[in-house]
């Protein structure tokens, strides 16, 4: 498995996700996973899709392994706020947010 081969499968997972086939694009975003398992944006990418596919716990296990992979990001943080969001944890997703603003300050 090639660098090539993961990148191919975000791609179609990419396409996949506009044509709102969340299903089939995890499948794809999961095979991309195991050629990529440190890219912080293919991990991204798997959360927004378990969010669109009314997954938001998965989504904030995703979300945090961004944060790991990329800690002084605040988009991460975003990205996590959002999916605690979608998930009903409205307490960390505040805490996500402020974590965010600190970050860009």
């Amino acid at each position: 498995q090639t660098l090539e081969s993961g990148l191919k499968l975000v791609t179609e997972a990419r396409k996949a996700g506009a044509n709102e086939q969340f299903p089939k694009a995890l499948q794809l975003i999961r095979r991309a996973l195991k050629i990529l398992p440190n890219e912080h944006s293919v991990w991204r990418l798997q959360a927004e899709l378990l969010v669109a596919n009314q997954e938001p716990n998965q989504a904030v296990q995703s979300a945090l392994k961004v944060r790991m992979l990329n800690p002084k990001d605040p988009i991460s943080e975003l990205l996590l706020g959002y999916c605690y969001a979608a998930a009903g944890d409205k307490l960390n997703a505040r805490r996500a947010k402020e974590r965010a603003r600190s970050l860009v300050l």
